[in-house]
């Protein structure tokens, strides 16, 4: 049923847009494996990754103050992304790490599009967003969104923060493409 309904929203909004072309920015796997069961998509992932020490921080301050839980949590959807991530072919997924879309756009952008094979539609970058990921706070901005790196997790996390981090999360960190140091 949850498939169901999903495949009719992405029609819809498909319609909706005069697109062929349907970017699911959801950031569950689980979601991923049901849209593939469905058979109805020609689907291509793109595997955003990030510090795991930036996503920790991020839910430390957005939804749990304990610093254990959000590293468990992350650890948690970090496993099963990269366990979704095994069942696709390598010719259909892209990993794209966050720092690396915030210090070069245009040339992540160009890629994923490369990619996509589609043609790159872009114009800035920076140009003001008239097409957006439903739900994405960032939709409802009034001034150019500015992709912009953030490392707070630098400043904001303690040290003990960060050795608890290298010690529980540090294997899927490496795994993922970062050092535990640093």
């Amino acid at each position: 049923v949850i498939t169901e309904h999903n495949c009719k929203i992405i029609d819809a909004i498909c319609e909706i847009q005069c697109r062929n072309v349907f970017l699911d920015g959801s950031k569950d796997p689980v979601r991923l494996q049901h849209l593939m069961d469905s058979k109805r998509f020609d689907i291509w992932v793109i595997h955003m990754i990030r510090d795991g020490r930036g996503v920790v921080c991020s839910y430390k301050k957005k939804y749990d103050p304990n610093i254990a839980r959000c590293i468990s949590s992350w650890k948690i959807k970090s496993a099963e992304c990269i366990q979704a991530c095994q069942s696709i072919p390598t010719t259909r997924l892209l990993p794209i790490k966050y720092e690396e879309l915030c210090e070069n756009p245009s040339a992540v952008l160009s890629g994923i599009f490369n990619f996509l094979q589609l043609q790159n539609e872009t114009a800035e970058v920076d140009s003001p967003i008239t097409d957006h990921i439903i739900g994405n706070r960032m939709r409802l901005a009034t001034e150019n969104a500015k992709i912009v790196l953030r490392e707070e997790w630098k400043t904001n996390l303690t040290e003990a923060e960060k050795k608890l981090f290298a010690v529980e999360g540090g294997k899927i960190n490496s795994i993922n493409g970062y050092s535990i140091s640093g």
